[in-house]
């Protein structure tokens, strides 16, 4: 691996590609449809030639196509690709043939406030979340920075003083943007207030930065609204910037009124694949310049606009160290094209993961959520499937009325199609969160063991 030394670096030309990509990418959502169209078939036949040639993993899997006469439209002839394949073979989908997993994980294992540059160009995330288990993923420069683009392009009207209540670890996306963008390097200061610390403690440094933008985890962000609501928190954003979990109706309202400011939602993930709302919308505009989304069902048919799809067979163009050539993301996203972009426009509606199963009835747990999320008593909670209805951890007020709460989600759950349901109320001092994403495993369906199968690496928070 390449020395300590080499991230600073790194940073200083992450900071001049910024500058220098800027002009080009705030003007790519005013292109025309054609334009896009151009840009993806060319980037395309870019990717798939430098990925057949350089990765022995695709050199096999593509094999019987021709880079050069591809086109989008024929993405459909090339296998899906999930995470347990990409993992199994990871040292063979790297194009660059000093990198192995190997290398990876040392990575990951001796970051630090700054992360470990592989080579002196490369830096390694983990992924956050429990599906398939752990991800590994390495952005080489032009990929962090055309990620980061992204969301910058949908921001650059906003002060540059950014709070990030989220991830702590820099090898996380929020945390890695912190690690990137720190007191004087750039134009914008973005400062990581880890969500796993106590409460009280996040309030306290997000007062002492007052940020312009005051970015985090939804689930966060609306208990940081309600201390300010009750005047325990001092602090006046201009923007909140919700990331990292699905923003509901519930917390957008709790957050909204909390903060008296407008909500930018952003959906990003390890693979590069970034969406951003306008200002209190609920529609996002996803980085189609960047990455080819292909809506599916469950059979991975395309959908049609409109129509919710059970998962995003994700084409990223810019990566060209670890290519993803249709890889498997299991997010549910509905196309609705709002005529003011080329790019992809959609509704994001969770995880088909997320989902509770029992028999014929089909209940997505935020049935009991908006019930909890309601109640000031409660500080958070997790839901766990049971065979027959669900137990919720709780981290609540201790006069709580467990049996009064009871009632109310066995009519809620009954409402929703699971009668009868038997529902468990056990209060605990805190709840687990992943380590490196500081992210909680919400709902935790009944084939899970526990919420950190596949993991392994998780921290209490209360």
């Amino acid at each position: 691996m390449a020395s300590a030394p080499s991230f600073p670096a790194l940073r200083e030309r992450y900071h001049r590609l910024l500058a220098d990509r800027f002009a080009d990418r705030a003007q790519r959502p005013g292109w025309s449809g054609a334009q896009l169209a151009a840009h993806q078939r060319t980037a395309l036949r870019r990717l798939l030639s430098h990925a057949r040639e350089h990765s022995p993993f695709y050199a096999r899997r593509l094999a019987a196509i021709d880079p050069d006469r591809f086109e989008v439209e024929d993405l459909a002839r090339i296998p899906v690709l999930t995470k347990p394949d990409m993992m199994r073979e990871l040292d063979d989908v790297f194009t660059d043939r000093r990198l192995n997993r190997a290398l990876v994980e040392e990575a990951l294992t001796t970051a630090g406030p700054e992360p470990a540059a592989m080579h002196g160009r490369y830096l390694a995330q983990v992924s956050g979340g429990s599906m398939f288990g752990r991800g590994l993923f390495v952005l080489d420069l032009d990929t962090a920075v055309d990620s980061a683009l992204c969301v910058l392009r949908a921001n650059a009207s906003v002060g540059t003083r950014i709070a990030m209540v989220a991830a702590g670890s820099c090898v996380h996306g929020t945390g890695l943007v912190s690690a990137m963008n720190p007191p004087g390097a750039g134009p914008t200061t973005i400062v990581s207030v880890p969500a796993t610390l106590p409460l009280e403690e996040i309030a306290e440094r997000v007062e002492h930065l007052d940020p312009h933008v005051l970015g985090g985890y939804p689930t966060v962000l609306a208990r940081l609204a309600r201390l300010r609501s009750a005047g325990r928190l001092r602090v006046a954003p201009q923007r909140v910037q919700s990331t990292g979990e699905q923003l509901t109706p519930v917390l957008r309202r709790i957050i909204r009124e909390g903060f008296g400011a407008p909500i930018v939602d952003v959906f990003g993930c390890s693979e590069s694949f970034m969406g951003v709302t306008e200002p209190d919308g609920a529609v996002f505009t996803f980085n189609s310049d960047m990455v080819i989304a292909e809506l599916v069902d469950d059979q991975d048919r395309p959908v049609r606009p409109g129509v919710r799809s059970s998962a995003v067979l994700l084409t990223s163009l810019n990566n060209l160290t670890q290519p993803l050539i249709r890889y498997r993301l299991p997010d549910r996203l509905r196309q609705v094209p709002t005529g003011r972009s080329p790019l992809l426009q959609a509704t994001a509606e969770g995880r088909d993961v997320d989902l509770f199963r029992y028999g014929d009835a089909t209940v997505h747990p935020f049935t009991v959520s908006a019930v909890l999320l309601e109640l000031a008593g409660v500080v958070d909670h997790q839901i766990l499937q049971t065979p027959e209805g669900v137990e919720v951890l709780l981290v609540a007020d201790p006069d709580i009325d467990l049996t009064g709460l009871r009632h109310v989600l066995v009519t809620a759950l009954g409402s929703a199609g699971l009668r009868d349901a038997d529902v468990t109320l056990t209060p605990v001092a805190g709840l687990a969160r992943y380590r490196h994403s500081a992210k909680l495993s919400r709902y935790v369906p009944l084939d899970e063991s526990s919420p950190e199968q596949g993991i392994g690496d998780t921290d209490g928070v209360v």
